[in-house]
């Protein structure tokens, strides 16, 4: 059955529907490309070692135990393809993102194509098939609900989830109405098996092509398993794999616990889908983190009545193979895995209702199409009306799409900033202490110490316990200069989440700028254990053995700290460091001179690179570098070696001025005075 057949794609070739469609995408989310890595970016990408190269494949695909992109192979597998074209540049990152979303909606707009033109439709939406669709479709793409999925870097798991699902019946669909089916449902098996990799959601395909299949074509689930063996086997080996990947994921050692039963969680979630129904309706209070709290039997029981209504009535209506009642399975299955029993750390996302949402649109877009051909078959108006009726319904829905797009474009300036995103979240829900927590972690990197305590004080006012807000507040007092407090607040965290890592790296530091050294390695070595990847306590360890003078071991840690992440120039600066310690200044030149090529505007590198080339008797590169470190670092120690470098030179008039700057800075400083006093010379006019 050629889905071209109706008269409206006959008139309007396919091409231009999907150019249309992509185009009201690339506009609804236009505005995106600068917004920043947030949240759970950080983890999945920014401190991401297994998107840092693309060979061997296999440490992509199946990153190390406990992170946060376990069990999702494909999904890594998209961050390190971003990577490997824009680095840590954010464009490449949401331009995926909208192109993955514009492939989702063409493919629902070829699905819905094809199922209006099936047997138990065509008589009453074959006609129109490729406007509804195209409608449909449109009013989909450019939905505010899809903003989570969409501008929300590491929420493109569900957009990618998605793609495959729709993929996955579109080629299912294809082999039901082809006389050899075996080659469509291959491909939607593989369509399936790519979904698995994205995300767990994808278990909800299997019953929803049954459903389908019921309604479209009369097929019970044993004659339809029948019918297409090569199918459902291929979805029994898909179930399989997920299995294996939610078992071998390991995602739980970096998930939050539930804090609901599977009841209350039920009882929980009828709220929430209303609010999603609400919503998809009028989506207004839209949020990137509800922090929805748990409800009792008695607040959940009108929510319960709703949702039990529509469950009734869709099972009814599916059971009579109404099409209606395939749409409420098709919500209410892709829903199942996340808002039923089942309870997650989570009780509501807006990217939840990704797939859902379609259904809801297209009950309203093909009902309301039905509702007007019934009224006007009805009253049997003339000719023109009938056509100002049709071109009424048009502008409606074209000026729905018009609004729709409009409320996404500005939905997503929200997240222009972490700041901004974080708070729009605590003015929609100002008694969830998560928001003002991460709002409190945002402040702390525009470098708004003082704010960000005043957020972590709120939050710890909603929940005393809460554990990451005692983490931000020690760290907004520890950027005070606040460190006991810090500590205090600290130890408070470790004491109650003894595998938070911030707080013991955190505690790492401090104590390592009190001087509690033997305390510091006690807690970067607790870090270390808790993330082994993470190269910062493994630094923290070697700074305390230089503290130690423990130089040997300290060059064994900042090395094993440089392997762990090659990008990191901190750990090769003080690998250079320990090398000069130990009098191997040859050595430490290599180190230095990766570390400046990495951060060529940190001024002390080209201090410390000076000084090796120094200690060398190389003294024209010395002054070089020490030349370019005086313009950025005015301190007595920088200015006495470039002295030093130009006396060895013989230029003896300029090397005193520089001793001078030095004194003049620190009157006591006795390299520069020693320098000085040796060449029989007093302090002289510092040159301009």
């Amino acid at each position: 059955m050629n889905p071209t057949s109706d008269k409206t794609r006959r008139l309007v070739p396919a091409s231009l529907w999907w150019s249309l469609l992509v185009l009201g995408v690339f506009l609804a989310w236009s505005n995106i490309y600068q917004v920043p890595f947030l949240y759970d970016d950080s983890a999945n990408i920014v401190e991401s070692r297994s998107i840092r190269h693309l060979w061997p494949l296999a440490d992509v695909l199946f990153p190390p135990l406990g992170s946060s992109v376990g069990g999702r192979p494909l999904f890594n597998l998209s961050f390190a393809l971003n990577y490997a074209v824009s680095g840590l540049d954010v464009w490449s990152f949401h331009l995926f993102n909208i192109l993955v979303h514009s492939l989702s909606v063409v493919v629902l707009f070829g699905f819905l194509c094809r199922t209006l033109l099936l047997p138990p439709l065509r008589a009453r939406f074959g006609a129109r098939a490729g406007l509804l669709a195209f409608f449909t479709a449109l009013v989909w793409a450019v939905h505010p609900l899809h903003t989570d999925a969409v501008t929300y870097i590491s929420q493109r798991a569900e957009a990618m989830m998605g793609l495959f699902f729709l993929t996955s019946a579109w080629l299912a669909l294809r082999g039901w109405e082809a006389r050899r089916p075996h080659g469509w449902h291959a491909l939607s098996v593989l369509a399936f098996i790519a979904g698995v990799g994205c995300k767990e959601v994808i278990v909800a395909l299997p019953p929803v092509l049954l459903a389908f299949e019921w309604t479209f074509f009369g097929r019970g689930p044993w004659k339809a398993v029948r019918r297409s063996p090569v199918l459902y086997a291929g979805h029994a080996l898909g179930l399989f794999l997920l299995a294996l990947l939610v078992r071998w994921g390991a995602t739980a050692q970096v998930t939050p616990q539930a804090t609901a039963t599977p009841l209350s969680y039920l009882a929980t979630q009828a709220q929430v889908i209303v609010h999603y129904l609400r919503t998809a309706f009028w989506p207004s209070g839209l949020c990137l983190d509800y922090g929805w709290p748990v409800i009792s039997f008695r607040e959940a029981l009108p929510y319960g009545a709703v949702v039990a209504c529509l469950l009734a009535l869709s099972v009814a209506l599916l059971a009579r193979r109404r099409p209606s009642g395939f749409l409420g399975a098709w919500f209410f299955f892709i829903l199942a895995p996340t808002s039923s029993i089942m309870p997650l750390p989570f009780l509501a996302w807006d990217r939840r209702m990704y797939l859902p949402l379609a259904a809801v649109v297209v009950l309203v877009i093909a009902g309301g199409y039905r509702a007007g051909v019934l009224a006007l078959g009805k009253w049997r108006p003339g000719a023109g009306l009938r056509r100002a009726a049709g071109l009424g319904g048009v502008f409606l829905v074209l000026a729905t799409a018009l609004a729709l797009g409009t409320v996404t474009w500005v939905r997503n300036l929200d997240y222009a900033t972490g700041v901004s995103i974080w708070q729009d979240v605590v003015e929609n829900r100002p008694d969830a202490p998560r928001g003002y927590s991460c709002l409190s972690s945002a402040l702390l990197k525009e470098g708004r110490a003082l704010e960000a305590e005043q957020a972590a004080r709120t939050a710890l006012a909603l929940d005393h316990e809460y554990t990451d807000a005692l983490g931000n507040l020690a760290l907004a007092l520890q950027a005070r200069g606040e460190n006991e407090e810090a500590q205090e607040a600290l130890d408070k965290a470790v004491e109650r989440l003894p595998f938070n890592f911030l707080a013991h790296y955190s505690l790492g530091t401090i104590l390592l700028e009190k001087g509690g050294l033997e305390g510091a390695m006690e807690h970067f070595q607790a870090a270390a254990l808790i993330r082994a990847e993470r190269w910062e306590p493994v630094n923290g360890m070697g700074l305390v053995r230089e503290k130690m003078r423990q130089y040997k071991e300290a060059e064994a840690s900042f090395q094993r700290a440089a392997d762990l992440d090659p990008e990191a120039w901190e750990p090769v600066a003080n690998l250079g460091r320990a090398l000069a310690a130990q009098g191997r200044h040859e050595a430490a030149i290599l180190p230095f001179s990766r570390a400046l090529a990495m951060a060529p505007d940190v001024p002390g590198l080209n201090r410390d690179l000076g000084e090796a080339f120094l200690a060398l008797g190389r003294h024209l590169q010395a002054e070089a570098r020490l030349r370019r470190a005086a313009w950025m670092l005015r301190t007595p120690r920088v200015f006495s070696n470039l002295g030093a470098a130009i006396l060895a030179q013989g230029r003896r008039e300029e090397a005193a001025r520089w001793f001078t700057r030095a004194l003049a800075l620190d009157p006591a400083y006795q390299p520069a005075r020693r320098n000085l006093a040796g060449m029989g010379m007093e302090p002289v006019p510092s040159p301009p």
